[in-house]
């Protein structure tokens, strides 16, 4: 089961998949530190890593990765 970390590593670089998403580079390196990519990010995630063909990265795996973070915390 992939994290929000194991999805933002797919990109070749945070500021790469900053660029995809039309966000501060700065953003992409918080959500990576911390291990959460906010919800409202998840539809655009998902249509970016479709666009580079990234497999299993949709809104309900990033979803599931955020309640699975949420209860072991």
């Amino acid at each position: 089961m992939l994290t929000h970390r194991d999805i933002i590593a797919l990109w070749p670089s945070s500021a790469d998949l900053a660029r995809d998403l039309d966000v501060p580079g700065d953003n992409v390196r918080k959500w990576k530190a911390h291990n959460r990519i906010p919800g409202w990010y998840f539809t655009a995630l998902a249509t970016a890593a479709e666009r580079r063909g990234y497999s299993g990265v949709t809104a309900e795996a990033l979803a599931a990765a955020l309640s699975r973070s949420q209860e072991a915390a």
